[in-house]
Order: C-alpha cells, then structure tokens, then sequence
C-alpha cells in the first residue's frame, strides 16, 4: 500500500529500503549516483540517491519531474542534517571569519558542516 502522503518531503534511505524498491526508475543523473523513481500507485515523483557505504542517502519528494535535474537538493541535505543533529546551538560557528550558530554536538553552522567539512549527517 502507497504510503507517499504520509512520509515527509525528505528521508534517510538505503538499498534495504525495500518501500523505494517496487518503484518505477524514470531517469537518473550525477553518473547514475542520483535516481528519478515513481510510486506506482499514487504517482509521486521521489529523487533517490544510489546506495554508498560511505554517503547518506536520502530520498526526496520531487514535485516537478520535468525540473529535477537541475533542482538544488543542497538546502534540503543542509536541513536533513540539522534535524539529525537535533537543531541549532546558541554556540556560534567555529570556522573562521563565520559567525552563524552551531549544530547542536558540532562545532560548525550548517552550511560550513556540509561544505566546508564535509559531514552529512
């Protein structure tokens, strides 16, 4: 049973996410690392990454499947990562010259974590 509606836009996913697995593949980009599939029964559009040991794979609802290849997902890896880590921290960011609030348990702001060092969840 299709339960698309109920999941939120954004989640953490692996090949043993066997709800992805009678989804239909449309398309892909980024060398195959990165999948547009489709719900066969409602119809949602959900970009999917490839599954890597040594990544965060996320599945992510598409609204516009004519659009996705060159949607940016950077914001909404950005979020996923700050909700991991259980928000924001009064402690201000610990890369020099940024002066944004920390993730909570790290040293860093969301956008120097991801960029900067790298982490993703």
């Amino acid at each position: 049973m299709c339960e698309c509606k109920g999941l939120p836009e954004f989640i953490k996913s692996d090949t043993s996410d066997s709800y992805f697995k009678k989804f239909k593949q449309i398309d892909w980009k980024d060398d195959a690392w990165v999948k547009l599939i489709k719900c066969p029964d409602c119809g949602q559009y959900w970009q999917l990454d490839e599954w890597d040991k040594y990544q965060t794979g996320l599945a992510i609802k598409i609204e516009d499947p004519e659009s996705w290849k060159t949607h940016n997902d950077k914001e909404i890896r950005i979020e996923f990562l700050i909700h991991t880590r259980g928000g924001l921290s009064e402690k201000t960011c610990a890369w020099q010259g940024c002066n944004n609030k920390a993730i909570i348990g790290l040293a860093y702001c969301p956008l120097c974590a991801y960029e900067k060092a790298g982490i993703r969840e």
